[in-house]
Parts: C-alpha cells; structure tokens; sequence
C-alpha cells in the first residue's frame, strides 16, 4: 500500500480528507466501477454477479471506514464532530450490512426460482 493511503489508515489525514475525498468520492467511485464490472457477469447468474459486486466493493469500503474512523480526530471543530461522524460510520456500517444481507437473501430467493417460459395465451392452447 502507498504511503499516501498508509498515512490515512493510521489516521494521519485531516478529516475532511479522509470523509469527502476517501469515503465518498472514493467510495462512489469505486460502487459504480463494481457495478459496471459485476453487471457484465450477469451470464453467470444473479448470486455470481452480486458475490463479484460484494468482493470488489468490501475491501475499498473497509479502508474507507476504518481511514474515517481513525482521522475523527484530525479535526477543528472539536471533539463533538469526532463523536458525531463515529456515530455515522456505525450507523452506515449497521445500515449497509443489513441492506447487503437483505439484497443477498432477494437474489438467493430469486435465483431458486425456476425459470419460466413464455406466457401461455388462449390462442397457443386451442392447437
């Protein structure tokens, strides 16, 4: 790893830095990439394609919570900012994990479905 992405892991950075640039910029960034990515494996079945989406998106999602958590203190407005954005980084983390098992759990459900053909009209049935 770069010294550059070091020095937010140890939570050297400022925290504006580490919040708008790393967390969200960042973690825009790379969800529409795995989106892109994960969508060209759609041939492979929904619970393949939503696995690759899950794998390339937690590593950067990890770094990017964890380089906040840490750079909370690197800030200027004091220690209630530190505590307001540790709340938030708990919150979406609780939040994110149970939407990622809820989505999980939609796809498994939809892909035991069998698959169906083409819908039956009176006209196919008379011959």
């Amino acid at each position: 790893m770069g010294k550059w992405l070091q020095s937010y892991w140890r939570g050297e950075k400022p925290l504006w830095k580490s919040f708008w640039l790393i967390w969200l910029l960042g973690g825009y960034i790379n969800y529409t990439l795995a989106q892109f990515i994960a969508s060209q494996f759609t041939l492979f079945g929904p619970v393949a394609s939503y696995s690759l989406g899950l794998i390339l998106i937690l590593p950067f999602a990890i770094f990017s919570y964890v380089s906040v958590w840490r750079c909370a203190k690197n800030t200027q407005w004091g220690s209630i900012l530190t505590y307001l954005v540790k709340g938030l980084m708990i919150f979406l983390a609780i939040s994110y994990t149970m939407m990622g098992f809820a989505t999980m759990g939609s796809v498994w459900r939809q892909a035991q479905k069998p698959i169906e053909g083409p819908p039956q009209t009176q006209q196919m049935m008379q011959y």
